[in-house]
């Protein structure tokens, strides 16, 4: 009967339960590729305080889905903007930003547009994670109930607390974590899964300073680490640069193999370089491999040209006398690039401006004290400098000699005191380093009763006293004495921070010292950074913390002086390692993609559907079409 009706042209589709079944397993499948999710207030009423981290490591590259080029804190900042669509009409919401310091993006606020904007507005750094700064924040919200928008949610309960990190964070500890601890705390971490190899090569170290014994010789040493669970060759250049005179000039370009990173640590390779150059400017050490994290692919240091130390004598009278002659002679035999000649009184008189030392690298005090301390290094010849506890006192002995002095000290090399007296000398009552402010005290010679000659170090700079005058000695007579007043010089100036090469890190307050009659200053830097600081009455100006790393220029200062080399060096962040949990006063929380406030994604649910009514619709026909 059914093929006589092939020729009707339309007939009604005849009801049918296989029909049915099929188009509900069609409908299914199309619904799982639509990928349906359930979207559901993350937060319905109450407070929420968002800590996005923006240290070094959240800027890798793999923030996102793999290949997308996206950085991890691109991908907390998309998550955060998630969770405040999440929030309903009642709730609010905190948006705070951290690496080495926190900062308030935006208060506690209901409008939502403006929560967006402050997330967007988050720039990354390349400073190290300090989570503790970020709780410190959170502290006065948990413990007091901090007022929101008005004063009428003050004392309300703690709010929620969502970290959106890595989670290569240092541990938390401490009251401040006990007392942030009674809050709802969530992590949702960006980034891959922890373990596995990570793929990056960095920089956590680089210095240059000239050679002591000759100036012309520099020498760069760096350190690189690597996170890749294979040892690595890589390719790394030492430029040569000057961005003030557009120069740039490759000295050397080497393959370096880096160990294997291990359970352990990271792998790490020491590299060092010697240079013979009389050049200034700026040395840059670069990776030319790419990988996740270019923050520290490269690094900078400046070095100041080799130079004879700007000397002023400071004399007890108007007339320089026999002792003070000979302390000239000794110090132009050096020779210095400019001795300058003073007596006591005028010294103090210009002593008072912090600019007139400015004009020198090193102070000789001959039988005089300052009034106060000099911010230069400083030579004294029988009477003390006023620091805290240092003193000359008298001995009852008319006639000394040098009882011992170290010989391969930098200051008494080559220096002979073993036919040298003293008459009436004075012993060197040194001071104690905890309640003086020093970093260090060092006897270089003694003699029956005490050091005679001594060493003080302050830090940033040193200073060397003598208990005696020249005119209570013939050691002026002696081969040995011009050698030790050139090893004292080039210790104190060449030796010391004109040797050295200068570098920041991020986390380093940095000031520059302007010229006279300064009144701004302007700094550029990467990323467009540029800011303009105002230079104080002693001609300092202060930057402050500059996060990002690269090379900043400032408009004025001359020469290597005006050249600002930041770095990152964190070995933490350039691990650029992740974690599933994060642990606040003894409580662990266990990180989640999206820590159950984000849309969940259910179209397995509608594969599982059409799986069983595939296997109900292949029953029923096989029932159908079973032999009776």
């Amino acid at each position: 009967m059914q093929d006589l009706q092939v020729n009707a042209p339309f007939r009604w589709i005849r009801p049918s339960w296989l029909l049915l079944l099929q188009a509900l397993i069609l409908a299914c499948l199309a619904l799982a590729a639509a990928r349906p999710a359930i979207d559901l207030p993350a937060i319905s009423g109450g407070r929420v305080i968002l800590l996005i981290d923006r240290s070094g490591s959240m800027s890798a590259l793999d923030g996102g889905e793999p290949g997308s080029g996206a950085t991890r804190l691109e991908e907390a900042k998309r998550r955060a903007i998630e969770l405040v669509d999440r929030l309903d009409s009642d709730a609010q919401a905190m948006v705070v930003a951290f690496a080495a310091g926190a900062q308030t993006v935006s208060n506690f606020s209901r409008n939502k547009g403006q929560l967006r904007e402050a997330i967007r507005s988050i720039e990354p750094t390349d400073q190290p994670d300090d989570l503790e700064a970020a709780l410190k924040v959170v502290e006065a919200f948990v413990v007091r109930g901090g007022a929101g928008e008005g004063e009428e949610d003050a004392g309300a309960p703690p709010p929620r607390v969502v970290l959106l990190s890595d989670g290569g964070l240092r541990r938390a500890t401490g009251r401040l974590s006990a007392a942030v601890g009674r809050a709802s705390f969530e992590f949702v971490r960006v980034g891959p899964a922890p373990g596995g190899d990570r793929d990056n090569i960095g920089i956590v170290a680089l210095s240059a300073r000239r050679d002591y014994e000759d100036p012309s010789i520099v020498r760069v040493f760096a350190r690189l680490v690597s996170t890749r669970r294979e040892a690595t060759p890589v390719t790394v250049e030492l430029e040569l640069d000057d961005p003030t005179r557009d120069r740039n000039e490759t000295r050397e370009i080497r393959t370096v193999l880096v160990p294997a990173a291990t359970d352990e640590g990271l792998g790490e390779a020491p590299l060092s370089f010697t240079l013979s150059t009389n050049d200034s400017g700026l040395f840059v050490l670069s990776i030319s491999r790419p990988d996740l994290l270019t923050s520290d692919n490269a690094a900078a240091a400046t070095l100041a040209p080799p130079s004879s130390a700007r000397i002023l004598l400071v004399h007890p009278t108007e007339s320089l006398g026999a002792v003070g002659r000979l302390l000239v002679d000794a110090l132009r035999a050096l020779p210095p690039r400019e001795l300058r000649i003073m007596s006591a009184s005028a010294y103090e008189e210009r002593a008072a401006s912090a600019r007139f030392f400015e004009s020198f690298d090193l102070i000789v005090f001959d039988r005089v004290r300052p009034a106060s301390l000099p911010p230069l290094p400083t030579i004294s010849f029988g009477a003390p400098v006023p620091i805290p506890g240092l003193a000359l006192r008298p001995t009852d002995r008319t006639r000394a000699g040098f009882a011992f002095w170290q010989r391969t000290h930098p200051v008494m090399r080559y220096v002979s005191l073993s036919d040298v007296t003293l008459a009436s000398p004075l012993v060197i009552e040194t001071p104690d380093p905890e309640t003086s402010g020093l970093a260090g005290v060092e006897a270089l010679a003694s003699g029956p009763d005490g050091p005679l000659i001594a060493l003080l170090d302050e830090g940033s700079l040193e200073r060397i006293v003598l208990g005696f005058s020249l005119d209570s000695t013939f050691w002026w007579r002696d081969l040995s004495f011009p050698v030790f007043i050139a090893n004292a010089v080039d210790r104190l100036t060449s030796g010391g921070e004109r040797a050295r090469g200068r570098e920041f890190t991020t986390t380093d307050p940095i000031t520059l010292r302007a010229p006279s009659g300064t009144g701004t200053l302007r700094v550029t830097g990467p990323g467009g950074f540029a800011r303009t600081v105002s230079v104080d009455d002693s001609g300092v100006a202060s930057l402050g913390v500059l996060p990002v790393a690269g090379v900043y220029l400032a408009d004025d200062p001359p020469g290597t002086e005006g050249i600002i080399p930041v770095n990152m060096f964190s070995p933490d962040e350039s691990a650029i390692a992740t974690g599933s949990r994060i642990e606040i006063a003894g409580r662990e929380t266990v990180a989640s993609s999206v820590a159950g406030m984000t849309p969940t994604e259910v179209w397995s649910w509608f594969v599982v559907a059409a799986l069983v009514l595939l296997a109900l619709e292949w029953a029923i026909f096989a029932w159908r079409i079973r032999i009776r």
